[in-house]
């Protein structure tokens, strides 16, 4: 027994609380040590993957595809979240990851276009492609030459969406890639696009131009910086 003003342990299991309304007991959680030696050794991998994610030069477009990735598994997660994961699982099992980044599609046709992607030394890339973000089954073999490899994709439909990812398949090695989109259509007109950088003020478009500019409702504001332009083909004559 003990008296209702009492504060302490009750034994090494339970503690006895006084609060402003009520009293009340409760279960005595001792906390884990955060510096034993399992806990710095998880705390290591998850820096690594934090370093591997905001030093390895992974573009725009490599993170679009991992949040890509992290959608279609329909968890609450985000690409930083899924590639963490993959990068962690990686040191845990003692495997090791050879960066893929700035994956890069040209020489885009009704049938098929070219991919590049960068790699530091030739792990046995494959490329996995399909119409589905769920069902990628077709495989092409990557061709490795100056630290990237090269992918040419033949027989797609025209004006066809396709999602496709890049992984290492050399033994013991793990890296992968977020999943990539692309719409597959063969005859794109080129449209010249007029930057207003900084915003330009007018009334009226030029021709065939469009106007980027605080008129445009896309950029009502007049602080657009950047954009992303996709061609069938590698631009030249850019001004």
């Amino acid at each position: 027994m003990f008296s209702i003003g009492a504060i302490g342990t009750i034994d090494k299991k339970l503690i006895y609380r006084k609060r402003k309304e009520f009293d009340d007991v409760k279960k005595y959680t001792k906390t884990v040590n955060p510096d034993l030696p399992g806990q710095k050794i998880q705390k290591g991998y998850f820096k690594v993957a934090i370093n591997a994610w905001q030093t390895e030069g992974y573009s725009d477009h490599d993170i679009q595809a991992w949040n890509l990735y992290a959608r279609a598994k329909k968890v609450k997660a985000s690409g930083f979240n899924m590639f963490t994961r993959f990068r962690i699982n990686t040191e845990k099992e003692g495997k090791t990851w050879t960066k893929l980044t700035n994956c890069n599609i040209y020489d885009v046709t009704g049938e098929g276009f070219k991919i590049d992607i960068d790699v530091e030394n030739d792990r046995s890339g494959v490329l996995y492609l399909g119409k589905s973000k769920l069902s990628m089954l077709r495989e092409f073999v990557g061709v490795f030459s100056v630290n990237k490899y090269t992918f040419t994709i033949k027989g797609l439909e025209d004006k066809t969406k396709y999602y496709f990812y890049v992984k290492n398949t050399s033994i013991g090695e793990k890296a992968r890639t977020g999943i990539y989109s692309h719409y597959n259509v063969g005859e794109w007109l080129p449209i010249p696009i007029d930057i207003g950088s900084p915003a330009i003020s007018r009334l009226y478009g030029i021709g065939a131009y469009t106007n980027i500019d605080k008129n445009n409702p896309a950029n009502e504001s007049g602080k657009i910086i950047k954009i992303r332009i996709h061609t069938k083909a590698v631009m030249t004559e850019v001004v």
